[in-house]
């Protein structure tokens, strides 16, 4: 696991929403945990995103773009996100997008947006 943990965090190259290149702090989270260890089907992210993506508090849409779940009160949020990764740093005014991987070649956009699209589907809490 921790090979491959090593080569998703080296595709990326940073945390896939945030930037954050501290890549010893990044949890790999598998984005269909049936599916077992595939590239498109795993995200390097930092600690609060990662524990909020497996239990279902956040996921993506079809643009890739974060969905913030209405299980936790809007209010709570500036508390479980951090602000650096908002476009208006003044306020959570529009969710982040997922960045784009250091090696793309790596990743298969399609195949990641089906991952994703079981994530919204099976594990996302709305």
């Amino acid at each position: 696991m921790n090979d491959f943990n090593d080569e998703v965090k080296k595709i990326w190259g940073k945390c896939a929403v945030t930037g954050c290149k501290q890549l010893d702090i990044l949890q790999v989270v598998l984005i269909q945990l049936d599916a077992g260890h595939d590239y498109d089907n795993a995200l390097p992210l930092i600690p609060n995103l990662a524990h909020l993506f497996l239990k279902g508090y956040i996921t993506f849409d079809e643009n890739l773009q974060m969905i913030l779940s209405e299980k936790i009160a809007e209010d709570q949020w500036r508390y479980l996100l951090p602000l650096s990764i908002f476009e208006d740093s003044q306020e959570y005014a529009q969710e982040p997008k997922l960045l784009t991987p250091d090696d793309p070649k790596s990743i298969e956009v399609q195949e990641l947006s089906q991952y994703l699209e079981y994530h919204r589907m099976s594990i996302y809490k709305n």
